[in-house]
C-alpha cells in the first residue's frame, strides 16, 4: 500500500500545484496517470527483487509519467520536490539498510532502469 499512497500523494499535490490552463492543458492529472505508473510497474515483474529496486522502478515511472509533460524548469522543481518527498516517505516505511534510489531533488531526471541481480 505505500506505493499506491505515495502515488496518490503525488497525484493530489501536482494536481493543487501544477493546475491546467488554457495554455497548458496538459497539466491535467489524472487516476489515468496512477495507471501509467503501475502499468509500467507490472510490465516488468522479474526485473525488480528488493525493495530498493521496486523503489527505482518507481521512481523512474513516476518521473516519466509526470515530469515529462512540464514545460519549465520551475515546474519541474516543483514536480522533484513532490516526488522527493513521496520518495523520502516511502524510505522511511520500508526502512531498509540498503542503498535507496537517487533522491528526485538531486538527480534531476534519474536515468537509471533496476536491473535483476544475477
Amino acid at each position: 500500500p505505500i506505493l499506491a499512497q505515495s502515488s496518490v500523494k503525488i497525484l493530489m499535490d501536482l494536481s493543487s500545484v501544477l493546475i491546467a490552463t488554457p495554455d497548458r492543458p496538459h497539466y491535467s492529472f489524472t487516476q489515468h496517470d496512477l495507471a501509467k505508473i503501475f502499468h509500467g510497474m507490472q510490465a516488468h515483474p522479474g526485473l525488480c527483487t528488493s525493495a530498493v529496486s521496486v523503489a527505482h522502478l518507481w521512481l523512474f515511472n513516476c518521473n516519466t509519467t509526470f515530469m515529462r509533460r512540464l514545460v519549465n524548469q520551475e515546474d519541474g522543481s516543483m514536480c522533484q520536490r513532490i516526488i522527493g518527498r513521496a520518495l523520502d516517505m516511502m524510505q522511511q516505511h520500508v526502512g531498509t539498510s540498503e542503498p535507496w534510489p537517487l533522491h528526485a531533488r538531486a538527480a534531476g531526471f534519474p536515468a537509471f532502469l533496476c536491473v535483476k541481480q544475477h
